[in-house]
């Protein structure tokens, strides 16, 4: 598995800038009863080249994130060695300057369960660098679901009550060959087309950042990350560009050694 991290190949560079929603509105929640919730977002947005020369990338990981994630999952990950091998920067420049009159569709991105709002980074710089807005939200104590143009949902299980509703959206379900039938609900009750694609050779943590620095094939995957990474990205782009830009009449998907889909016709 490679340990380089990809570089986007789209054709802006991008930029990114984070900011912190607050209230003082006291809610009810298990892991911090009678608290007030603070949210976290970072956002990835298109730039020209041209307007990054000179300017910082931004810092991948911090101290407190390395610390965490050690803490967390045994993970050698040191932020000094990573500083002193300058291996702790991503593909995007702090505060770059936005395309003065230029609108593009925007993606919010929710991390996965005891992830984080840096954890799949990679994948949003990509986007961002094909013409989309990211805005990746960071979840404390627990995650909330808006109403969405189209959504794709990675190697994640849907949960909460569904009995009787009507998926009224486009919608992607992206699986490991492990969790393949944990969207099985997800799959039935739609009135727009419904798509589930399974890579192979794929574990759940490798739809992270992690396979890119992590060669533990029990639970990366087998898949080379490189190429897990363009699979992932190119299922994105295909999919967005239809139902977020609408520049295409449908993704076109189609399967191959790495991937298969399925298209689920709607319902109604």
């Amino acid at each position: 598995m490679s340990r380089t991290p990809p570089v986007p190949k789209g054709e802006y560079a991008v930029g990114t800038m984070t900011y912190t929603v607050c209230n003082d509105r006291t809610e009810t929640m298990y892991c911090n009863p009678g608290g007030s919730r603070s949210v976290p977002a970072r956002v990835y947005y298109p730039v020209r080249k041209e307007s990054v020369e000179g300017l910082q990338k931004a810092q991948y990981m911090s101290e407190a994130m390395c610390k965490a994630l050690a803490k967390t999952f045994f993970l050698p990950i040191n932020n000094k060695i990573l500083e002193k091998k300058d291996r702790n920067r991503s593909e995007c420049f702090v505060d770059a300057p936005f395309i003065a009159g230029k609108k593009f569709p925007l993606i919010i991105f929710n991390h996965g369960y005891i992830s984080y709002r840096e954890g799949n980074s990679y994948l949003l710089i990509e986007l961002a660098s094909q013409g989309y807005v990211v805005i990746s939200v960071g979840h404390p104590y627990e995650a909330l679901l808006t109403e969405f143009v189209c959504g794709i949902n990675m190697d994640g299980g849907l949960f909460g009550k569904h009995e009787g509703k009507i998926l009224k959206t486009p919608f992607l379900h992206i699986n490991c060959e492990t969790n393949r039938n944990v969207v099985a609900r997800g799959l039935i009750l739609h009135s727009k087309p419904v798509y589930h694609a399974v890579i192979k050779d794929m574990q759940h943590m490798g739809f992270s950042d992690m396979k890119h620095t992590i060669t533990m094939k029990s639970q990366m995957g087998a898949l080379d990350a490189d190429i897990a990474h363009e699979t992932v990205c190119s299922i994105h782009i295909s999919f967005f560009d239809t139902y977020l830009k609408k520049s295409k009449q449908d993704p076109a998907f189609e399967s191959n050694d790495v991937v298969t889909f399925k298209e689920y016709s709607p319902d109604e």
